[in-house]
């Protein structure tokens, strides 16, 4: 059985997405994996003899970006990503829910034009409901990153309502088909801090983060 995926690291995915980056999601591994794009692109221009004496700390970038390479699609795929969540259209969408029509209104002039998170976001911190949008928001990316995991046959564990409940109730395990494929048949601060601790970091210029995907 492969491993299940953790809601919080498929939203920490969406916040950590660099354009220097591509995100996958190991199937085999039940983790969220990142490398730098130039490590891929050598793999698939075949320029492996750049990485064929690389140091101890390096070799597990390259066995990363080499089976990404090399993978057919079943056990890497691409992980959710913020242009798929259009959090523009939450935004518009919490205004529409708000009872309080001046601090809609308000929120509506906002997010008009250039700037709009930012003037968004500050005119949350003014009228003192920058608490309620945290929380839509979080809510709106974790039924985002469930339909994600259901339309790629991704079992998870909710382990965001784990935290919430008390140790006693334990996390909700979300289940999909029995039919999900497997291997052998075919940055916003103290509140997502803890959504990345299982996510890897791939880069040759820095130390790696988290275990080897391959």
């Amino acid at each position: 059985m492969l491993p299940r995926a953790k809601l919080s690291d498929l939203i920490g995915a969406i916040e950590l997405d660099s354009p220097e980056y591509r995100t996958y999601f190991d199937r085999q591994k039940g983790k969220i994996v990142s490398v730098e794009r130039t490590i891929l692109g050598a793999f698939e221009d075949g320029d492996e003899e750049r990485f064929a004496h690389v140091p101890d700390w390096e070799k597990g970038v390259v066995e990363t970006a080499r089976a990404i390479v090399a993978d057919d699609g079943q056990r890497f795929i691409h992980a959710p990503a913020p242009y798929d969540f259009h959090e523009y259209r939450h935004m518009e969408r919490f205004i529409g829910s708000l009872a309080d029509e001046e601090a809609a209104e308000q929120l509506w002039r906002a997010i008009k034009g250039r700037g709009a998170f930012r003037y968004f976001k500050d005119t949350l911190y003014r009228l003192g409901l920058q608490d309620q949008w945290y929380q839509y928001r979080e809510e709106a990316m974790k039924r985002f990153v469930i339909e994600w995991a259901e339309a790629h046959n991704v079992a998870y564990e909710d382990d965001l309502r784990g935290r919430r409940a008390s140790a006693a109730n334990g996390p909700h395990v979300g289940v999909v088909s029995a039919d999900a494929p497997t291997l052998n048949s075919e940055r916003r601060g103290a509140r997502t801090e803890h959504r990345t601790s299982n996510i890897e970091h791939r880069t040759p210029n820095g130390a790696t983060t988290g275990a080897d995907a391959a």
